[in-house]
């Protein structure tokens, strides 16, 4: 038997003041599909959902996940996890370490739990969730070969930070799997007055809708601080968790690129490749985007920044060193002649920003073309000013 914690094994309690995320968890029970698979970044309320959904039905079977690394464990876990629901419900892993050298072993166990959970005839929802904690291909492989092949009583709910992994790309495309995303999961304009007790457009803007921000700053309300305040003694607080919950995880170099790359509102992968001198940027934003770094894809092809997490790296960040990725970024758009584009006219006007009001040539070429060019296309001039004999513009 499985030394596992219970609190693991029961679903969570719903926190006092929530709200109940009921189109979401209609969308879930009314829908036929056997496989459910919710993915958000940290704090986007996937165990609030979860919770919601599983008291919603009459036998659920929960399992938090807490970083197994061995396929074994995770069966028997996962048995416990069952028996927690159904007293008399009995899967002796053990009996299979015999086999676990044979090609088919994984095939042969997931078949095997299969049966054993076909032998009950209620309907069960089986909720797994922190799958992101687990990187052990055994136990993704035995994962997925119990939602390629789930018995008819059974249906799966998964959660993770991370989008579904490769082997689930062909049920995705199949559209077998009912995908929720941080998209749905960041709450409405009307959830968010429902947790502050009022609409306010700056909160719910600068937030995006992530759940976590908003519930802190209610917090904060309710202690006194006022709507004013609220903005820079809520950021201290998120800071502190995005430090926990992502960039302690995430590479040196990961890290790295998101502080230098914050300075631009919009990520051009071709361009960051270019002031950046590597080749890997746009697989190191996919990167972000799959496994749900507060990254976001644009309709345009471009990605972006949560606006609180970008405000998180401006502060941390090496602000000297932003300061030439947008001179470079600005020298790139000329050479590629793209700087008529309205959404890159900020970086020459950066420019002359950056370097004060000091006379330089090769800066006063890049503004003034880049000025003459922005006129012709339509749009507002810069400001260009003459260099005078004290050697400034």
């Amino acid at each position: 038997m499985a030394n596992v914690s219970s609190v693991r094994l029961t679903i969570p309690k719903a926190a006092s003041g929530g709200i109940i995320r009921s189109e979401l968890v209609s969308s879930v029970l009314g829908n036929k599909k056997k496989l459910v698979y919710i993915h958000a970044g940290a704090g986007y309320g996937k165990t609030t959902l979860l919770s919601q959904i599983a008291v919603s039905c009459e036998n659920t079977v929960w399992l938090t996940l807490d970083g197994e690394n061995d396929v074994f464990t995770f069966i028997d876990t996962l048995s416990e996890a069952v028996k927690q629901s159904f007293s008399e419900y009995e899967f002796a892993v053990s009996e299979y370490l015999p086999f676990e050298g044979k090609e088919n072993f994984i095939t042969m166990l997931a078949n095997a739990f299969i049966i054993s959970i076909e032998k009950h005839a209620k309907d069960i929802m089986l909720i797994i969730e922190d799958l992101h904690t687990t990187q052990e291909p055994q136990i993704r492989s035995i994962v997925t070969s119990i939602i390629k092949y789930p018995p008819d009583n059974i249906r799966v709910c998964l959660s993770s930070r991370e989008a579904p992994w490769q082997e689930l790309i062909p049920l995705r495309i199949r559209g077998s799997i009912l995908e929720l995303t941080q998209k749905e999961l960041a709450f409405t304009r009307e959830e968010t007055a429902q947790i502050l007790g009022f609409n306010d457009d700056g909160v719910f803007n600068i937030t995006e809708g992530w759940p976590i921000a908003i519930g802190s700053f209610r917090v904060l309300m309710e202690n006194g601080v006022s709507l004013a305040d609220i903005p820079v003694q809520g950021s201290e607080a998120l800071y502190s968790y995005l430090l926990f919950e992502c960039i302690s995880r995430l590479s040196a170099e990961m890290v790295h690129f998101l502080r230098i790359s914050a300075g631009f509102e919009e990520l051009d992968a071709q361009m960051l490749d270019s002031v950046l001198r590597i080749k890997n940027s746009r697989m190191l934003l996919e990167s972000l985007v799959s496994r749900n770094i507060f990254t976001i894809k644009t309709s345009s092809g471009q990605y972006r920044y949560h606006a609180l997490f970008r405000e998180y790296l401006l502060e941390t960040g090496d602000k000297p060193g932003r300061l030439l990725m947008q001179h470079e970024a600005a020298r790139y758009y000329l050479d590629i002649k793209q700087y008529p584009r309205p959404q890159y006219m900020r970086y020459f006007q950066m420019i002359r920003k950056c370097c004060g009001r000091l006379y330089c040539p090769v800066i006063r070429n890049i503004l003034e073309t880049a000025a003459s060019a922005n006129c012709a296309y339509g749009f507002l001039p810069l400001e260009i000013h003459p260099p005078c004999q004290t050697g400034r513009f």
